[in-house]
C-alpha cells in the first residue's frame, strides 16, 4: 500500500553537468555508472501492466514495454517486460518506496539488468518463454522520462533533448542506437514546448490550497475556462516525487469526476504537488498549492464497476490499539543491537505519537526482514538497489461486505517494513549532522510519515518534501503535515461499515497527550528459552513514577493474561535490570509484554517478546509455499499418536474446507487432497493434538 522518499543533495559534476538533488532515501547514482552497469538500455513506452505474486510472496508489476530503440546490447525485440516493485492484486496491495513508476502517457529511456528468472511473472514466462523480463538498474533511478519533447532526470538542472541524451549514452557505450528492425535510430528533433497561447484559457480553479490523494469531495479541484475538449483529456500536476521535474497525470479515469469543454472536476492524484498545472497543453496562470498528500489504493475490488481511488485505514493490528515495530536481530549485526539507530528511530516515533496521537510503539526483536508476514519490521538491508539509503514497504488488505454500500469497502494497512543501508555515513543524533552526514532521525521521521499515510509535498525545507541535503536535520513535521496526519487519524479511529476479521481488532485507538510519550526508556525486553521455562529480561535507562511491571502472556490469539509482577524503581535516571521466569509456558507460540503502571494507576505497554515452545518432535512444515499446483504436502513430527486438523480460510474469514488426518508417533508425511483454491492468499490453520499453528498460504 504507502511510504515515499526524501531526496538527498550531494553536489558533484558528471559529463560537465551538475547534479541538483538526490531522491528520497536515495543518493545519486552517477549517469555513467547507470550506463555502464546496465546490461541493456532501451527507449520504450508502457502498453500493459499486470501485477502478480512473486515466488518470495511480494507483489510485483509486469510492465510490458513497446521498444522503439535499443541504446545498448541491441536485440531484434520489439517488446519486453520491466518488473517494478509493488502493485494492487485483487484484495491485496503493496507499496514500495522508493521504486520505479512507469506511466502510460510518457516514453522512457530505461537502464535494465539481465533477464530475471527468479522473481519474474511465471505465467508470462510460461506463455512467452523468450520474452525478456528485467528489473531496472538502480530501480527508482533506472529511467529517464520523455515528456513534452525532452528528457528529465531528477539530478540534472536542465532538460535534455533526445539528441543530447543519446549522444551522452553513445559516448559511453561506443555504439549507436538501433531500432528493433536493426535500422539506425535517428533522434527526434526538439521543436520547443508549444503551449496554447490563447488569453486566459484557464479562468479559475478552486480550492487553492487543496490536498492530493484523498477521496474527500471538498479537496476535488474544479477548473473553469475554455477549450478543454468535449471528452476527457489529461490534467498534469507537478510531480511531488521529484520536485516538479516532470508532470504527472492520473491513470485512473474515475479520478475525472466531470469533464466538459469549459469545466473540469478532478481528484488530484497522490503524486501531484504544488506548482503550475496543465490541462492537456494549457498551463494554469498561477500555482496550485498542495498542503498535504494522502497515500491511497486504486482498485476495483468488491463491486466497483471501474478502478476507483480507495482510502485505507490505520487499524488496531497489535491488540494494543495500533502497530508495534519489531527490530531485526540478524542482518548486519542486527538493528536491535544498534543502540544509537534505535534511539533515533524511537525519537522519530515519539514525535509522530505526540503530534497526531498515532498508536505506534517500539517492539522487541525478530529474525524477520522485509516480508509480508504480519510483522512491522525495522531492519538493516544488504539487498537495497544501488543508491538507496532506505526503503519502506507497506502491505494492504481489502474487504467488502454486501450489506454495506460498496463505497465502504474497507482497505487497511496490514503492516509496514522499513529498511536502511548501514554502509552510509549517518548522524544518529541527538547532535546535528555535519556536512556529508545523513540525519537518521530525519529520514526515520520521513519514512514514518509515509507509514502514517502521507505522500510527498513540494515544500522545500519541510519534512515531507522530496529533497533533503546532507548535513541538514528536519525533526519536526510542518503544520500542514500534522494536519494531514490528523485527517488520516480522524477516519482511522472512527467506525467503519463493518470490522473485517482479517483487519485487526477494529479501528485504531488514538493515544492522548497523557500517554504519547514513552513512559519509561526501555532499552531492551527479551524472552529466552531455558529448558522448559522462559526467562524474561528487560533493562531501563530511566524511569518516572514507575510503581511496577505486570508481566502478561498470550498465545497466537494475542489475548494477554497476567502471569506475575515485578516492583519498579519509582523515579531514577540510573540503568536498571529486571528479570522474571515463566515456569509454565504454553506449548507453541508464547507472546509476552510488560504493562508498566505508575503510582497514579496510569499504565502503558511494552513491545512484544516472543518464544515458541516446541521440541523437534513437534514441528510442522507446509510446502511448497507459494504453491503452483495441487502438490501441497505437510510434514509433521509428533511425540505421540493423535490427529491433525486442517482448516483453510480466505482472507475475508470464510472457511473453505476442513479436514482431519490421523498421525502416528514420529515422522508423518501427508498429502493435501482438499479443495484447490483459486490463485490468491489464504490462511491455513493446523491443529495438532490441541496445539495450533497458523500459516499464510500463497497460491499461484
Amino acid at each position: 500500500m504507502n511510504s515515499r522518499y526524501l531526496y538527498l543533495l550531494p553536489l558533484f559534476m558528471m559529463l560537465g553537468m551538475a547534479y541538483s538533488g538526490a531522491q528520497c532515501m536515495m543518493v545519486p547514482v552517477p549517469f555513467d555508472q547507470r550506463v555502464n552497469q546496465a546490461e541493456m538500455i532501451i527507449l520504450g513506452k508502457l502498453i500493459e501492466k499486470q501485477p502478480y505474486f512473486g515466488t518470495d510472496g511480494h507483489i510485483y508489476t509486469f510492465n510490458r514495454i513497446a521498444v522503439s530503440a535499443w541504446l545498448k546490447n541491441a536485440q531484434p525485440v520489439a517488446e519486453l517486460g520491466v518488473i517494478t516493485y509493488g502493485g494492487v492484486l485483487v484484495d491485496h496491495a503493496e507499496l514500495v518506496q522508493p521504486s520505479l513508476k512507469l506511466r502510460p502517457e510518457n516514453e522512457y529511456v530505461i537502464f535494465l539488468k539481465g533477464d530475471e528468472y527468479e522473481l519474474d511473472n511465471k505465467s508470462i514466462r510460461q506463455s512467452e518463454p523468450a520474452l525478456i523480463q528485467s528489473f531496472a538498474y538502480s530501480d527508482g533511478q533506472g529511467a529517464l522520462t520523455y515528456q513534452f519533447g525532452r528528457y528529465s532526470d531528477a539530478y540534472y538542472p536542465q532538460k535534455l533533448t533526445e539528441e543530447q541524451l543519446f549522444d551522452m549514452i553513445g559516448t559511453i557505450t561506443g555504439v549507436a542506437a538501433f531500432t528493433p528492425d536493426g535500422e539506425v535510430y535517428t533522434p527526434r528533433p526538439y521543436h520547443g514546448n508549444h503551449q496554447d497561447e490563447r488569453a486566459n484559457p484557464i479562468t479559475s480553479f478552486s480550492p487553492n490550497p487543496t490536498n492530493s490523494g484523498t477521496i474527500d469531495t471538498v479537496d476535488f479541484l474544479t477548473i473553469d475556462g475554455s477549450g478543454f475538449g468535449a471528452s476527457p483529456g489529461d490534467v498534469f500536476f507537478p510531480n511531488a516525487d521529484n520536485g516538479g521535474s516532470t508532470l504527472v497525470a492520473t491513470g485512473v479515469s474515475s479520478d475525472y469526476v466531470s469533464w466538459s469543454d469549459t469545466h473540469i472536476e478532478v481528484k488530484v492524484l497522490t503524486d501531484g504537488g504544488t506548482g503550475v498545472f496543465k490541462v492537456n497543453s494549457i498551463s494554469s496562470g498561477s500555482s496550485l498549492t498542495i498542503d498535504y498528500s494522502h497515500l491511497s489504493v486504486n482498485s476495483s475490488f468488491y463491486m466497483w464497476s471501474d478502478v476507483t481511488r480507495q482510502r485505507y485505514y490505520l487499524r488496531d493490528m497489535d491488540g494494543s490499539g495500533g502497530y508495534t515495530f519489531l527490530y531485526n536481530s540478524t542482518v548486519q549485526g542486527g538493528f536491535s543491537n544498534h543502540t544509537l539507530a534505535k534511539a533515533a528511530f524511537e525519537r522519530a516515533l515519539e514525535t509522530w505519537r505526540c503530534d497526531t496521537y498515532i498508536n505506534w510503539r517500539p517492539g522487541g526483536t525478530t529474525t524477520s526482514e522485509v516480508a509480508d508476514d504480519n510483522l512491522s519490521v525495522v531492519t538493516w538491508s544488504t539487498t537495497l538497489p544501488s543508491g538507496v539509503l532506505g526503503r519502506a514497504t507497506s502491505y494492504y488488505v481489502g474487504f467488502g461486505n454486501s450489506s454495506c454500500h460498496h463505497a465502504n469497502t474497507v482497505w487497511c494497512l496490514d503492516e509496514v517494513d522499513i529498511a536502511y543501508d548501514s554502509t552510509y555515513t549517518w548522524e544518529y543524533g541527538p547532535a546535528l549532522p555535519s556536512p556529508g552526514e545523513y540525519d537518521f532521525e530525519t529520514v526515520s521521521l520521513h519514512e514514518l510519515g509515509h507509514a502514517h499515510g502521507l505522500g510527498h509535498r513540494i515544500a522545500s525545507g519541510e519534512l515531507m518534501h522530496y529533497a533533503l541535503s546532507s548535513g541538514v536535520a528536519i525533526r519536526t513535521p510542518a503544520s500542514e503535515e500534522t494536519s494531514g496526519g490528523n485527517a488520516k487519524m480522524a477516519y482511522s479511529t472512527s467506525a467503519t461499515c463493518f470490522n473485517p476479521s482479517g483487519c485487526g481488532s477494529g479501528p485504531m485507538t488514538a493515544l492522548t497527550a497523557g500517554n504519547c510519550a514513552l513512559p519509561i526508556e526501555l532499552l531492551s525486553f527479551r524472552a529466552e528459552k531455558k529448558g522448559g521455562e522462559v526467562l524474561l529480561t528487560w533493562q531501563t535507562a530511566s524511569e518516572l513514577n514507575n510503581d511496577r511491571f505486570v508481566i502478561e502472556r498470550a498465545g497466537p490469539d494475542l489475548h494477554f493474561l497476567e502471569i506475575g509482577q515485578v516492583k519498579g524503581a519509582g523515579t531514577t535516571l540510573q540503568e536498571r535490570h529486571y528479570s522474571f521466569t515463566d515456569h509454565q509456558p504454553a506449548m507453541g507460540e508464547n507472546y509476552y509484554r510488560l504493562r508498566q503502571i505508575d503510582f497514579d494507576g496510569s499504565s502503558s505497554f511494552s513491545p512484544y517478546a516472543f518464544v515458541e515452545m516446541e521440541s523437534e518432535t513437534g514441528k510442522i512444515r507446509v510446502y511448497p509455499n507459494p504453491m503452483y499446483d495441487d502438490q501441497l504436502q505437510l510434514e509433521v513430527y509428533s511425540n505421540e499418536p493423535g490427529s491433525l486438523d486442517l482448516q483453510l480460510f480466505n482472507l475475508a474469514g470464510l472457511l473453505l474446507g476442513s479436514y482431519r488426518y490421523e498421525i502416528a508417533e514420529g515422522y508423518n508425511k501427508l498429502n493435501y487432497n482438499g479443495i484447490m483454491p483459486a490463485p490468491g492468499v489464504y490462511q491455513l490453520i493446523l491443529t495438532k493434538n490441541g496445539a495450533r499453528k497458523i500459516f499464510k498460504l500463497i497460491v499461484h
